[in-house]
């Protein structure tokens, strides 16, 4: 682990992200942390801040690592096969859905419409609800969409990419236009394969 660091992230051996801790204690830590976690509060209280940590610092390396072999693909960070949204879903299973796995977008299944791809986003689908009574989360997809409540749900229109398409063209924008959905065209019809949401660039 160290020397893929050392290799593709020098510069976090020593600034690791948190404070006074350089890579050899915290991942020293990381380790002691997971053998003793099921005996002492304490250290199992920071384990998970710690195990946090080093992964963002493995992700700089590996990050390093894809540009040096020249992968810089939507690819290389895309989430494959995306959990979809469907029109039969209530609000309320969508929300979840999206607390649980800290998702900020979810495309529906079939939402492709001429280049772009409709996707519920977390914050149309936090404004819709805050109008709404408690009825509101027992409402389906396809009822919100189509004003069953008295007022329509917006989805975002997702711009379609390939899984191709170089990095640099979605972070050269002043402003990238996210999230973006990754299809692949499968005999006549494009299926979705991918998401690109603005966490997944940091």
């Amino acid at each position: 682990m160290k020397r893929l660091v050392r290799c593709y992230a020098p510069a976090r051996l020593e600034d690791t992200g948190l404070p006074g801790v350089k890579w050899d204690e915290l991942y020293s830590r990381v380790v002691t942390g997971r053998n003793d976690i099921m005996h002492t509060g304490t250290e199992a209280a920071l384990a998970g801040t710690r195990v946090a940590t080093v992964g963002t610092v493995i992700l700089s390396a590996l990050a390093g690592a894809a540009k040096a072999d020249g992968m810089g693909t939507v690819k290389d960070v895309m989430v494959s096969n995306p959990i979809c949204a469907h029109d039969r879903q209530t609000l309320a299973d969508l929300r979840r859905t999206m607390l649980v796995n800290d998702y900020s977008a979810l495309p529906l299944s079939e939402g492709e419409n001429e280049g772009t791809w409709s996707c519920v986003r977390a914050e149309e689908l936090a404004g819709f609800l805050a109008r709404q009574d408690r009825c509101g989360r027992g409402c389906d997809l396809a009822g919100a969409r189509c004003g069953k409540l008295g007022t329509r749900m917006p989805l975002f229109p997702a711009r379609v990419v390939e899984e191709c398409t170089p990095l640099e063209k979605l972070l050269g924008e002043a402003a990238p236009n996210l999230p973006v959905v990754v299809a692949r065209l499968v005999g006549e019809r494009r299926e979705i394969v991918g998401i690109v949401t603005a966490f997944d660039l940091l």
